[in-house]
């Protein structure tokens, strides 16, 4: 059980540890806005909570049919 929970922890840092676009992105625009972060972060999770709600709903299941 535990490593089944550690897994994802060691997916989302090897994600978070790799600087890519968004770090970027986060960088030059948190030196001309205060709250550039945040708007970033609020992006971010437009796209990722529908993902995690799909999933949740049993998507996975579907997208695990050798067709789709």
């Amino acid at each position: 059980m535990v490593v089944f929970l550690l897994k994802p922890v060691v997916v989302s840092l090897s994600g978070v540890m790799a600087p890519g676009p968004v770090t970027a992105a986060t960088f030059v625009a948190g030196s001309r806005r205060r709250h550039a972060g945040l708007w970033i972060a609020l992006g971010h999770a437009v796209v990722e909570v529908p993902l995690m709600l799909l999933l949740a709903a049993g998507m996975g299941e579907f997208l695990g049919i050798p067709w789709v």
